[in-house]
């Protein structure tokens, strides 16, 4: 039977081994790349619906800022219908304002997560980590002092976390939104395109309301076009208000889920997950 001390040994040797292993694995794996187009496939996809959405926010507001501006030349109905567009649309133009500046964060935390996912898979980043992880596996297999291996060890998690971390974040980000928050957005997104579409008309509708007073006469077929334009705003401006009240609900409804989808994906989760790393990266550190 083997002395205790040479049973320790030997398994002291097997877990400088594996370890070892586990090193050149990660260097092998940072040379192949193989972890960087997924990451930046979906900071790009992430990107894109970004930029799309903070378009529609934009349309949204413009039309929104029109029919606010605009005043009706007909009394009584003019005074009425200006008041209570203004009293409909003030919560919405308030919170599409706010979610113009949330999109314009998230599109620039985008830009900067897609920016560090380059500058990560850069090859002075990935010879910098297997630097690191050579001289940490000689110093393992040559059984040296344990300061010298945990400053190695130190070193070579910190340049693992640079070189990976970004494309872990982006590859659990986009698991969790391909499971969770991909139908969410979609459903979202398109309440917030129709509802912009159904805008549209509505302004066009006090528009016409509005034109006389500029002193222009229209043509015979821009007329007539004005005319059916404006026959339901002046027949009953109580269902153009009613049909305005439930476009903006529309609006105020997918405008707050947009935001939490969007400040989940591209604050929350980020940080969430590179705090995780950081975490493991010091538990490896207390068992070493």
């Amino acid at each position: 039977m083997p002395p205790p001390d040479t049973h320790q040994s030997a398994r002291d040797m097997k877990y400088r081994l594996a370890l070892s292993a586990l090193v050149v694995l990660i260097c092998a794996i940072a040379f192949t790349g193989m972890t960087d187009a997924p990451a930046h496939d979906y900071v790009d996809g992430s990107l894109n619906r970004a930029m799309a959405t903070a378009a529609v926010a934009r349309s949204i507001d413009a039309g929104i800022s029109f029919i606010q501006g605009t005043e009706v030349s007909a009394t009584p109905l003019g005074m009425g219908v200006t008041v209570a567009a203004g009293e409909a649309l003030d919560p919405v133009n308030d919170l599409v304002e706010r979610f113009s500046t949330i999109m314009l964060a998230s599109v620039a935390s985008l830009a900067i997560q897609q920016l560090l996912a380059t500058m990560a898979a850069h090859p002075a980043i990935t010879w910098g980590l297997a630097a690191f992880g050579l001289a940490l596996v000689a110093l393992m297999l040559a059984r040296a002092g344990e300061t010298a291996t945990r400053i190695a060890l130190r070193a070579f998690l910190f340049m693992a976390l640079i070189r990976f971390g970004m494309a872990l974040a982006a590859g659990a980000n986009a698991v969790v939104y391909e499971v969770f928050l991909d139908e969410p957005y979609q459903a979202s997104h398109a309440e917030l395109a129709r509802a912009g579409e159904e805008l549209e008309p509505l302004a066009e509708e006090l528009a016409v309301e509005q034109r006389p007073a500029d002193g222009e006469e229209p043509g015979w077929l821009e007329g007539m076009s004005d005319y059916w334009r404006s026959a339901r705003l002046s027949a009953s401006p109580a269902a153009w208000i009613e049909d305005l009240q439930n476009t903006s609900g529309q609006i105020i409804e997918s405008t707050i889920q947009l935001i939490a989808l969007f400040l989940l994906q591209t604050v929350a989760l980020p940080i969430a997950v590179l705090w995780l790393l950081a975490r493991a990266a010091g538990g490896i550190l207390r068992l070493y």
